[in-house]
């Protein structure tokens, strides 16, 4: 679904090129994640500059998204490791759907675990990082009733 723009009278797809070369940023940290962990930070701005030069792409909704995810990274390398599966898996399907933005369908089993991750990953900063009371209650009920030790791993401080 294209959305107007008054200028370009459409708002196209993100380009192959311009994921890839986030991507790219991405992989550049993972493989070396101890001495490259600091530019972690540097993902958000990177985004930010490049949702502010391109208009004609919906470059803006992948960096608002994206944003939340990389805040909840940190410095944690078990975090960034998720990260780069969410990340590989929204590459793969871009690539698949020809650089289009899919319609929305039925997540497969491994896309529910990793979206759920994430989840859990924003959730644990938002309770325990930014110190939001109600959040710190909803990690308490969401352990005291029984999750994925997976998750309740991730939530813990």
């Amino acid at each position: 679904k294209f959305e107007k723009d008054d200028k370009h009278n459409t708002v196209s797809p993100m380009t192959t090129s311009q994921l890839r070369r986030f991507f790219g940023e991405v992989k550049r940290i993972e493989n070396d994640f101890e001495k490259n962990k600091e530019d972690v930070h540097m993902l958000r701005p990177m985004l930010a500059y490049a949702a502010g030069r391109d208009k004609r792409t919906k470059v803006k909704d992948f960096e608002s998204a994206m944003s939340i995810a990389i805040e909840a990274i940190g410095q944690n390398e078990k975090n960034f490791s998720r990260f780069v599966k969410l990340f590989e898996s929204v590459v793969a399907y871009h690539k698949f759907y020809g650089g289009k933005v899919p319609a929305c369908g039925p997540m497969t089993e491994m896309e529910q675990e990793v979206v759920k991750e994430m989840a859990a990953m924003i959730l644990r900063y938002v309770a325990h990082d930014i110190n939001r009371f109600s959040a710190q209650h909803l990690v308490d009920d969401l352990i005291s009733e029984g999750i994925d030790p997976l998750l309740e791993d991730i939530l813990k401080p």
